[in-house]
């Protein structure tokens, strides 16, 4: 058994920046405060609020490659059930692009899409009964159907209060698990479907968090697997919507995949549950050793992929000049040992292939323990749109430094250079 604190490090780095949670929550709520104050559509907004994983703080951190990140809006309007779904959606499409800030947007079936930033906003318009009961539109067929959002928030805090606090951290390790094995598509359980696997299969008191985890797989594989290798789809139901079967929407051929996938990885820390196994199975981003673990990512720390989409296509080469009064300057590149405290270090591009014009973005990472004692973990992301960046050698770790070439609003080269600084 690996340590608590290695998988506590580990769901730290897979959070959310606090920079990302601002940016969605400052996003989402001026879109809200637009709707509601609009001249027209103040008239049909009841009331609105944040949906999704964000909202019930189940999301976890963008990877390159991933793509947009979905946030979920719901707006409640003064429509009813006679009102016809197309028309809601295309009043409130023609609201939304009357704004300059919302300019790629688009109709779906349910919902408004807008892209902004490194977002795909989901504005969905709703209505209720007389009951309070909540329904959504279909752009396609012109119908409503039964949702119920509000319940799936209450119902997520309801399933982390049962479970001390162990449901969304372990919901958090499940959505790791899949998108480090199956990607960010849609073909496999996730979203509200995979929660709802969670929390009816997790147990309702385990020693921490990685017995948690194996438990809920083992059980995961008991209930689900024998059906699916008998050719008969399990069902999984809304924990809102009785009658609504979430694996419904799944293939037999990908489910059958992605819990043998899950059989597989169980039988794996079921043998030997050790560091290089849990690498395996959630990827490189889990920590290697109690040691590495001290590496762990402060609040401010950021990354590119929560900023911009990453898509790289171009050569990118950094290098560092190092300095020190009385002493001849070397090229951090040719150098093989720890640098010395209080040297000044001048990292620059070499190289690039990018086509300008481009920003050029840079990170600073400080690693190790003595960055933790010191609380100077940094690693916020700088647009400095220059190609030279000054920084000195003061405290010892395997520290880091990136710098990243923004095109179009796209990240399209990355290089690193690693800055190992000795104990003096």
């Amino acid at each position: 058994m690996v340590s608590e604190k290695l998988f506590q490090t580990f769901l730290t780095n897979i959070e959310p920046s606090k920079t990302t949670k601002e940016m969605i929550s400052s996003i989402q709520q001026n879109l809200r405060n637009y709707l509601a104050n609009h001249n027209e559509y103040k008239y049909v907004y009841a009331d609105s609020f944040l949906s999704g994983s964000y909202a019930k703080h189940t999301s976890i951190r963008p990877k390159k490659g991933d793509g947009k990140r979905d946030v979920d809006i719901i707006i409640i309007t003064n429509y009813s059930p006679s009102s016809q779904p197309q028309k809601v959606l295309d009043e409130l499409y023609n609201i939304l692009s009357e704004s300059s800030h919302y300019k790629n947007i688009e109709k779906h079936s349910h919902s408004i899409g807008i892209e902004m930033s490194n977002l795909e906003i989901d504005v969905v318009p709703v209505i209720k009964d007389n009951n309070g009961r909540m329904f959504i539109g279909n752009n396609k067929t012109n119908a409503w159907s039964a949702t119920n959002p509000a319940g799936h928030l209450k119902w997520c805090s309801n399933a982390n209060k049962m479970t001390n606090g162990k449901f969304i951290p372990c919901v958090k390790l499940f959505k790791w698990w899949r998108r480090n094995n199956f990607g960010g598509g849609h073909d496999y359980p996730k979203g509200i479907t995979l929660e709802k696997i969670v929390a009816d299969n997790i147990p309702t008191f385990a020693s921490n968090i990685e017995e948690y985890f194996i438990e809920t797989m083992r059980s995961i594989i008991n209930n689900y697997l024998p059906s699916l290798i008998t050719g008969t789809i399990p069902h999984v139901y809304d924990p809102c919507i009785l009658d609504n079967d979430l694996l419904n929407q799944y293939s037999l051929a990908n489910l059958l995949e992605f819990f043998l996938k899950m059989m597989e990885h169980l039988k794996l820390v079921d043998t030997d549950n050790s560091c290089e196994n849990w690498i395996t199975i959630f990827g490189d981003d889990f920590p290697s050793s109690d040691k590495n673990s001290l590496g762990i990512r402060g609040e401010e720390e950021e990354f590119i992929e929560e900023i911009v989409s990453v898509k790289k296509k171009y050569d990118l080469k950094i290098d560092c000049k190092v300095s020190q009064n009385g002493f001849r300057q070397f090229l951090l590149s040719k150098n093989v040992f720890p640098l010395k405290h209080n040297l000044n270090l001048d990292f620059f591009i070499e190289s690039t292939d990018a086509p300008t014009p481009y920003s050029i973005y840079w990170k600073v990472r400080n690693v190790g323990e003595e960055a933790i004692k010191r609380n100077d973990i940094r690693g916020q992301i700088i647009r400095s749109n220059k190609p030279i960046h000054h920084e000195n050698t003061r405290f010892r770790g395997p520290h880091f430094v990136e710098c990243y070439i923004i095109k179009d609003g796209i990240c399209v080269a990355i290089d690193r250079i690693n800055v190992p600084i000795g104990s003096k």
